[in-house]
């Protein structure tokens, strides 16, 4: 009789089951071998992978205090009832900071009290150069971070925490501002609307307004004020809690023919739902930000050979509005824009032909 193999049995011609524990849980696989023997070294390589793996999730959990330390931020996070999507981007930027960032340069480090200010100054190359982001960016998010951690008193040192604040970040770079005949963006339109109504109102909601997708996407029926025989909306009180300033109303107070017919529209198009948003996706629910920013930057790169974003209509609102001659203030009003500077240094863009008006005026 031939040598006895343990957790390996032959099943069929050259087929053998092989059978061990891994976790407390009976494991069993068929495999292809040409031998007992081979079905057996097979095994033991599959248990050697299993405790390897094991004994690096060990060596995970002796850096225990930085997982702690997440579970911490993301609860204080998680109380200033911010978008999911944000604390996701904090916790990809945290991540970076003491999982990969730590791992690749520094091995050594595996509590907070281990950081220093040199690690940081790393920290910075290897976002830019390694990973290719942005540090602008990234520093906002890690400012954050480092301060909650501070906070909850997970880094004490005082002259790390005054090094990591005098980091540099870069001024703001300001986003071209495509430059796209009327015509185009029409045809563009009227594509879109062939395809995708229910973005189509989105969109021209943006382009009337120059509002945020971000509020645009969160508008309900109840915010719309009927005129008093109920037949068109005159304003929509816009909550504190769309937009961008979560303890500021900017209602839109004025509502054109053309912008009450959207509207109108949009209320009449709807499947029989009971979402209350006011502009639905096909699906009778809230439309996706991110679903209609890829549609739009893949449309318009096919289209007109550069991609936009919802937020173009926000700045073509602003341009226009500056180069004809409308009161900045009105614009900001429709807009939602509370801050005169920032309409200045981010919605007044320098066109050729306003520089021409201002020489001929001149």
């Amino acid at each position: 009789m031939g040598k006895r193999y343990t957790g390996v049995r032959e099943v069929g011609s050259g087929i053998y089951e092989i059978n061990y524990q891994a976790d407390g849980i009976r494991k069993q696989h068929r495999i292809k071998a040409a031998s007992e023997k081979d079905a057996y070294k097979e095994r033991c390589r599959r248990i050697a992978n299993r405790e390897a793996s094991v004994n690096k999730e060990l060596a995970d959990r002796t850096q225990a205090e930085f997982r702690i330390g997440y579970r911490s931020l993301r609860e204080k996070l998680k109380a200033r009832n911010l978008p999911h999507k944000t604390i996701l981007h904090y916790k990809k930027t945290y991540y970076r900071i003491f999982y990969e960032f730590r791992r690749a340069k520094h091995p050594s480090v595996k509590t907070f009290a281990q950081l220093n200010s040199i690690y940081f100054e790393e920290l910075e190359s290897f976002v830019v150069n390694v990973l290719g982001l942005k540090w602008r960016g990234e520093k906002t998010f890690i400012d954050t971070i480092i301060k909650k951690l501070n906070d909850l008193g997970y880094i004490t040192d005082e002259h790390l925490i005054k090094k990591i604040k005098e980091m540099k970040k870069p001024p703001q770079e300001q986003k071209d501002f495509p430059n796209i005949h009327d015509n185009d963006l029409e045809a563009l339109l009227k594509v879109i609307a062939e395809e995708r109504p229910d973005y189509h109102r989105a969109c021209q909601f943006m382009k009337k307004t120059g509002r945020r997708i971000e509020e645009t996407t969160l508008y309900e029926k109840g915010d719309l004020v009927w005129s008093e025989n109920r037949l068109v909306p005159i304003r929509i009180n816009v909550r504190p809690i769309t937009s961008k300033i979560k303890y500021k109303k900017l209602p839109v107070e004025t509502i054109s023919e053309p912008l009450a017919e959207l509207i109108l529209d949009s209320l009449q198009n709807r499947k029989k739902s009971e979402a209350p948003y006011l502009f639905l996706n096909r699906h009778g629910r809230k439309i996706s930000q991110g679903r209609l920013c890829d549609y739009l930057k893949e449309k318009s790169k096919e289209m007109l050979g550069v991609e936009i974003t919802p937020h173009y209509f926000r700045h073509r609102f602003m341009t226009i509005c500056a180069s004809s001659g409308i009161s900045m203030k009105d614009a900001m009003a429709i807009a939602g824009i509370s801050d005169t500077e920032t309409a200045l240094k981010y919605y007044s863009h320098s066109t050729e032909d306003g520089r021409k008006k201002a020489l001929d005026i001149s």
